[in-house]
């Protein structure tokens, strides 16, 4: 138990480091930002750690009941039927299907989740031709547990890879995130005139912001005993509401002389 137990620690620890380095470089490269010169060894996972671990959580609970809902065909049960037979015999073409959707999907196209989507459809095909080789299967014996835990290994990277793009993508389009005053500065730092800027994150000991029209992006020292305020982001979309009802309001009115005539 012990050995097993420190096998998946040694695992386990380079899995983890490799997920935090995946998901910060999606994150940052967005904003054409090497974040990994601004930061140790010591602070790559504890950066990532919090929006990789609900991820994790969420689809190890979904994982899981899928693997309780499906499990395998017994005896009998229909994997000797003529349809299983046909599936087995199309089964590569699925596959090949599958990974040629997936990046058609995060190439191609342009909707929200794309890349969770685009992972889900890549980590299926890995998993198909993985798991009959008997990966891990000295480590974990039971059939199900290993079903979930192989399939969450090979899901993992894609989510980080995801998550770091949507997140970025939602700062950029001011869909999510905070808004940092320029005045607690003190005019300490120089903003050419701009009175908000979006906060896009503190690493290590720097700071980094972004203009709203996201053309600068402006890093500086986090100063000691610095008390940053952050205005949550509701900016745009207010804006948007805005000329919504405006544009409603002028086609309504135009609705009612046009009546009127």
């Amino acid at each position: 138990m012990n050995k097993t137990l420190s096998k998946i620690t040694y695992f386990l620890t380079p899995y983890a480091f490799a997920l935090s380095i995946i998901y910060l470089l999606s994150f940052w490269s967005s904003f054409n930002i090497n974040i990994l010169e601004f930061l140790s060894l010591s602070d790559i996972i504890i950066s990532s750690l919090y929006p990789l671990l609900y991820g994790a959580v969420f689809f190890t609970i979904g994982a899981v009941i899928g693997e309780i809902a499906t499990g395998p065909l017994p005896a009998g049960g229909g994997a000797d039927t003529e349809a299983a037979h046909y599936l087995r015999m199309y089964f590569k073409y699925v596959i090949i299907a599958m990974i040629l959707g997936a990046f058609y999907l995060m190439l191609f196209t342009e909707f929200n989740n794309k890349f969770i989507i685009g992972g889900i459809l890549l980590t299926w095909s890995i998993y198909f031709n993985v798991k009959q080789h008997g990966i891990i299967e000295d480590l974990i014996p039971n059939d199900r547990v290993r079903s979930v835990i192989l399939f969450l290994l090979i899901f993992m990277p894609f989510f980080a890879f995801a998550k770091g793009k949507d997140d970025s993508k939602n700062i950029l389009e001011g869909n999510v995130g905070y808004y940092v005053d320029v005045k607690v500065f003190d005019g300490k730092l120089n903003f050419n005139g701009q009175n908000k800027l979006k906060y896009v994150g503190k690493k290590g000991n720097y700071i980094f912001l972004l203009s709203d029209d996201n053309n600068k992006l402006y890093v500086s020292r986090f100063p000691e005993d610095f008390v940053l305020e952050l205005e949550r982001q509701t900016i745009k979309k207010d804006l948007e509401i805005e000329i919504k009802r405006k544009d409603a309001s002028l086609i309504n009115t135009r609705a009612v002389k046009g009546n009127n005539k």
